[in-house]
């Protein structure tokens, strides 16, 4: 069966709730995994890939980037594939795939960034605690099949889960890479997302004074008044 692959794109910065059902500027739709054993380049067609909904045919990616010993940036980027086509649950499971089996600490980075922001991007839309009355019974689970709550008979997750196993996978990056940016600008936007607004403020000024026009720390000063209640400061 033919396989249907994609330019990693340079790291970017992420922002809180980015990727998830949206197309990325300059992604690509084709995946060149170079091969192992030749000069050639085989390339994957993710849009071929994602029409169906049979999981075989991206089981076919993954077998092939475990066979030609596929770097990190391409695992990254089928990552960003699943992401830019709302395949939520698919792409923590691509990124526990690319943990699995990328042998270098240091590509696990930036699977473990993009598992942190997709959990932040959970979390917004998540209840952010039980409903008070029993009556009003439990919470109703997520509609969206590609949701990773979907179809399961637990409690519904909480903001507060989704916070803990963001701040869990930006200590592991930062464990392996403690000078990453993007662990950086997500640790400032995870603190701003669970209302840590004085901790939110430090880092992004930390960021600012690294990077004067970094866009998403000026925006994040600017909401911080709007947190706050301090509405007028923000417009000037």
């Amino acid at each position: 069966r033919e396989l249907v692959i994609l330019k990693f794109r340079h790291q970017s910065t992420l922002t809180e709730g980015s990727y998830i059902g949206q197309s990325l500027p300059g992604m690509a739709t084709i995946l060149e995994v170079p091969s192992a054993t030749t000069n050639e380049t085989i390339p994957v067609d993710l849009d071929e890939v994602f029409l169906s909904d049979s999981p075989e045919q991206l089981h076919d990616v993954v077998h092939l980037l475990r066979n030609e010993n596929a770097a990190g940036p391409l695992w990254t980027a089928l990552i960003e594939a699943c992401l830019a086509r709302g395949r939520t649950r698919t792409a923590l499971e691509m990124v526990d795939e690319a943990l699995r089996t990328l042998p270098d600490p240091r590509d696990h980075v930036a699977p473990l960034c993009l598992k942190a922001n997709v959990h932040l991007a959970l979390a917004r839309k998540a209840p952010k605690c039980e409903p008070e009355h029993l009556r009003a019974g439990q919470i109703a689970p997520p509609k969206d099949p590609h949701h990773p709550e979907f179809g399961s008979h637990n409690k519904v997750f909480l903001k507060q889960e989704y916070w803990m196993r963001a701040t869990k996978d930006l200590e592991n990056a930062h464990r392996i890479d403690p000078d990453s940016r993007v662990v950086r600008d997500l640790r400032a936007a995870l603190a701003m997302a669970q209302g840590q607004l004085d901790r939110a403020s430090k880092l992004w000024e930390i960021i600012l004074a690294d990077e004067p026009t970094h866009l998403v720390a000026l925006m994040g000063k600017v909401r911080l008044p709007f947190g706050r209640f301090h509405v007028l400061p923000a417009l000037y």
